[in-house]
């Protein structure tokens, strides 16, 4: 090989490490808003697919996937039901399914009576909402590809970062005043800290989902033992970051996360240092309690009522138990096969009292488990609630398990996981392309293994050295 050809060689080498936290970043710098009016989010989706097909191109024969088989069926299984949704169906067939006469009545469908119909109410807004789904599957398959020691490298720093400066941009649009060219979106929370995203409540998961990368960084240079100019002034940075991204979410309003703040604050400070003693049985119970009360609290809590800082009556329909309670009757309807993947916000409109409609409407449910039962059924909910079990076992297994060098980093981001999983009770983070790559990239982390693949003979091992993690 020429010398060039080895220069070539390494930067490849040396780029690699970089390839998802760039790619994260561009997903949560341009991808804050949901998919309703952003036809531009169209090359976010182009810019997944490649990596997508660049890692399935690229795929080592001999990467181990035995943790994600279960995500990785769940996963299949979920984008099967969404596209079955989109097969076409004769005009009897789809005149007897559940909740058509009120679509036939309505006059939604202008064409005649044998036209051939697909499941989905709204096929445009199922294959709008099918292309999302890339996003987070490129950011899964991108750290599988690179490996687990090539991909920690620089990546909780970059998710720690993005943190604190989405919550640093909010806090210069406040300060900008309601009219500031600094916000993103034309839809959105003006004169809030909404940062890269167009709704405050997606900033504070950020933020939250955010500070335990902060506190595995801090933690590994803690357990490194290391002394020096150079760690003192790296613990004053991440001081700093830690600091900024609580102020985020302080800022944005968010009631959800300020209830979540807490149990994330708590289990942040034990991934910067876990106790010795620890055992296990105890510290399971502590999660799933710690776990259990913040479900319950964020889903019970009187203060909840309103779709995000706007709006806390009760009695309103455009309060979420407004929103939940139309929603239900639409269930009765399209709970058995779903409405389509997407078209919550159109089908939605014709559940609600017209006597009373304004110019506020509900584009989503504020509640990801409810929405996915409207849209895809019984099957679709079934498959994130199956999804929903692993997880919980799997994040009980992470914060149980022998510390190595990985564990700070897959308990940060199975905490990260939790509070999607936790604001989906009232909210939908996951619609989001900013937050669904940072979920996928969690998930990925999570459970892709530490040696990702066995290198072939007589080739550098991908295995790390002991400590050499994330910094």
């Amino acid at each position: 090989m020429s010398s060039l050809g080895r220069t070539i060689e390494r930067l490849k080498k040396a780029a690699v490490p970089y390839f998802g936290p760039l790619f994260l970043s561009v997903c949560v710098v341009f991808g804050g808003a949901g998919l309703e009016r952003h036809d531009w989010h169209s090359v976010l989706f182009a810019i997944s697919a490649v990596i997508a097909a660049g890692c399935a191109l690229t795929w080592r024969s001999n990467t181990k996937i035995r943790s994600a088989l279960v995500p990785g069926i769940l996963l299949v299984l979920f984008i099967g039901s969404c596209l079955a949704q989109l097969l076409p169906l004769p005009h009897e067939t789809w005149m007897a399914l559940p909740g058509r006469s009120i679509i036939a009545e309505g006059s939604l469908f202008l064409d005649n009576d044998t036209e051939w119909r697909s499941l989905s109410l709204t096929p445009d807004r199922t294959r709008l909402a099918l292309a999302a789904l890339i996003v987070p599957l490129a950011a899964m398959l991108l750290i599988y590809r690179i490996g687990w020691r090539k991909s920690t490298k620089v990546l909780p720093w970059i998710i720690a970062g993005l943190g604190a400066a989405s919550a640093g941009f909010g806090l210069a649009q406040v300060f900008d005043g309601g009219e500031s060219s600094l916000y993103f979106y034309e839809f959105t929370s003006r004169g809030l800290p909404v940062g890269f995203f167009s709704n405050v409540n997606h900033q504070a998961s950020l933020c939250l989902m955010s500070l335990p990368f902060t506190a595995a960084i801090a933690g590994n240079a803690i357990a490194q033992g290391r002394s020096g100019d150079g760690v003192v002034g790296r613990m004053i940075v991440l001081g700093a970051i830690g600091l900024m991204q609580i102020v985020g979410v302080l800022a944005a309003g968010s009631v959800a996360g300020y209830i979540m703040l807490v149990p994330v604050a708590l289990l942040s400070g034990a991934i910067l240092r876990p106790s010795k003693s620890e055992g296990r049985g105890r510290m399971a119970g502590v999660i799933v309690a710690v776990f259990a009360l913040s479900a319950a609290t964020v889903a019970s809590s009187p203060m909840l009522s309103g779709l995000g800082t706007t709006s806390f009556d009760n009695d309103s329909d455009m309060s979420r138990r407004g929103i939940y309670e139309t929603a239900l009757r639409g269930i009765e309807d399209h709970g058995l096969l779903g409405a389509g993947f997407g078209s919550f916000e159109t089908v939605f409109k014709l559940y609600e009292d017209p006597s009373i409609v304004s110019a506020t409407y509900a584009v989503h449910a504020h509640n990801d488990y409810l929405q996915t039962w409207f849209e895809l059924g019984i099957l679709g909910l079934a498959i994130i609630l199956v999804l929903l079990v692993w997880w919980c076992w799997k994040f009980v297994q992470v914060w149980t398990m022998k510390r190595d060098d990985t564990v700070r980093l897959r308990r940060a981001a199975s905490l990260a996981l939790m509070v999607i999983a936790l604001h989906s009770l009232v909210d939908y983070p996951l619609r989001t392309i900013a937050l669904s790559a940072l979920a996928g990239t969690c998930l990925a982390l999570m459970i892709v293994d530490r040696r990702t693949a066995p290198a072939p003979s007589g080739h550098p091992s991908d295995k790390p050295a002991h400590n050499s993690v994330s910094i």
